[in-house]
């Protein structure tokens, strides 16, 4: 296996990796993700699905490209995120909770988003870090191992 396969299968390892990581703060320890949250996993399951295929077919280049622009976008929704923590950006509207309704379908609707988290309220930290900043760092060192693994010629033969 060269070595832009085993960066790829690394990269696969690592956003596995981060999604086991959201599902057991999610379920083993109770913190309910916000749709913030919830958008920053789709990059990685890009990565895991399409880097399989990709290793699969031997298309290592194409699958680091993916990589790079899944990781790039996982960074941009964490920018966001921490940007909505800090009070800097404004709460995005699949995050805010419904001040008034007028049915009963709208009633329902404000019942179960107070129930969901706000983006604005960040979840457990670790080391004075929020998951969205560690996100926003990790987003940001994986897609630049991705970039240096596709700066590097194909190896022929």
């Amino acid at each position: 296996m060269g070595s832009g396969r085993r960066t790829l299968a690394a990269l696969m390892a690592a956003s596995a990796a981060a999604l086991a990581l959201a599902l057991f703060v999610q379920h083993g320890l109770g913190y309910a993700p916000c749709s913030l949250c919830e958008l920053a996993r789709l990059p990685h399951l890009v990565v895991v699905v399409l880097g399989a295929l990709a290793l699969w077919f031997r298309w290592t280049r194409a699958g680091l490209t993916v990589a790079i622009l899944a990781y790039a976008t996982a960074f941009t929704i964490s920018l966001e995120h921490v940007g909505v923590e800090h009070g800097w950006l404004p709460l995005p509207d699949a995050c805010a909770v419904p001040e008034t309704f007028t049915d009963r379908a709208g009633l329902a609707e404000a019942l179960m988003a107070q129930t969901a988290p706000t983006c604005d309220q960040p979840g457990p930290r670790w080391f004075g870090v929020s998951m969205a900043q560690w996100h926003l760092l990790g987003a940001l060192v994986l897609s630049l191992i991705a970039a240096v693994a596709l700066s590097r010629p194909a190896r022929r033969g």
